[in-house]
């Protein structure tokens, strides 16, 4: 009785298991991999995450200057859908002097709360924007803590707390 017992119990875990994999796999917590891009910006996303992958830039100051940027999500096309749910990840680099005035709006999204991050990597604010339409949004601007001339603007959809500090943790510059 024991053994058949046992295996009952191993059976009805490997569902169990695949419904947890199924879960994890659209947030930060379950199979990793890195995204990188040419300049030198990379992180530790989802697996899920690195389906698609851009590496283009952005163009985010008043001087029209294009900057480098990188963009991973399951689909890029719901990531910047304020109104949708798709997760994923932008890293955009910014001079120094731009990140100071950066406000981050997001209009459809209410007020942000705000905290600071520190690590041994980099230095900034955590802005969580939580009363989107869709998904909420965690907005920081970073600076190197080794150089400080390098900045960069990280958007997570599809994180939050803890999830987003991890997500922080594993974005590396050049």
């Amino acid at each position: 009785m024991g053994e058949r017992r046992a295996r009952a119990v191993a059976a009805a875990a490997v569902p169990v298991a695949l419904v947890l994999a199924a879960v994890s796999a659209d947030g930060p917590g379950g199979s990793e991999t890195t995204v990188a891009a040419p300049d030198g910006v990379s992180a530790t996303v989802p697996a899920t995450w690195a389906r698609q992958v851009r590496t283009g830039g952005w163009t985010p100051g008043a001087d029209g200057v294009r900057r480098p940027a990188l963009e991973a999500a399951p689909d890029l096309g719901r990531l910047h859908d304020l109104a949708g749910d798709g997760p994923g990840l932008f890293i955009g680099r910014v001079d120094a002097p731009d990140a100071r005035s950066w406000s981050g709006e997001h209009a459809g999204c209410g007020a942000a709360a705000e905290s600071r991050v520190g690590s041994p990597h980099w230095s900034g604010v955590v802005r969580r924007w939580d009363r989107c339409p869709g998904r909420g949004v965690d907005e920081s601007v970073l600076t190197d803590a080794a150089d400080r001339s390098v900045v960069l603007v990280v958007q997570v959809r599809g994180g939050g707390g803890q999830a987003v500090r991890r997500l922080l943790d594993g974005v590396r510059a050049r």
